[in-house]
């Protein structure tokens, strides 16, 4: 059994133990866990040890979702003269699945949007998944 001291007013988590917490002190609260944490990271929000995300791999299709219709035929006509962009497609081609937490994947979507492809909002949106 493992007890999280948390803070109340933020949900921050303070301590981990497998010690008993009887009398928390004021302002925070204890929660217990039967669970092992290791690999999972505290999560403020519902007070929980969440899986922690190392990795986010989309298949193509679902990458390619990701955007609308719009925004892959802008992609398709831009990179007829844009060569960082028809690379990006050359890649994308090639692989089985795209990996939302590398470099590469958020340097081409970033550029994406400086050139008019995708409006800020959207790039956040899409490197949000």
């Amino acid at each position: 059994m493992l007890n999280a001291l948390y803070r109340i007013s933020n949900g921050r988590l303070l301590s981990l133990t497998s010690l008993a917490i009887d009398s928390p002190p004021q302002g925070t609260a204890v929660k217990s866990f039967t669970a092992d944490y290791d690999g999972r990271e505290w999560d403020t929000q519902t007070l929980t040890f969440k899986e922690r995300i190392t990795r986010r791999d989309l298949r193509k299709i679902d990458f390619l979702r990701l955007f609308t219709r719009a925004e892959r035929i802008s992609m398709r006509q831009v990179a007829k003269t844009n060569e960082n962009i028809e690379d990006f497609l050359d890649l994308l081609a090639a692989k089985e699945s795209i990996n939302m937490l590398r470099s590469d994947t958020k340097d081409a979507i970033n550029y994406m949007a400086s050139v008019g492809v995708l409006t800020a909002a959207r790039r956040k949106e899409i490197l949000d998944g």
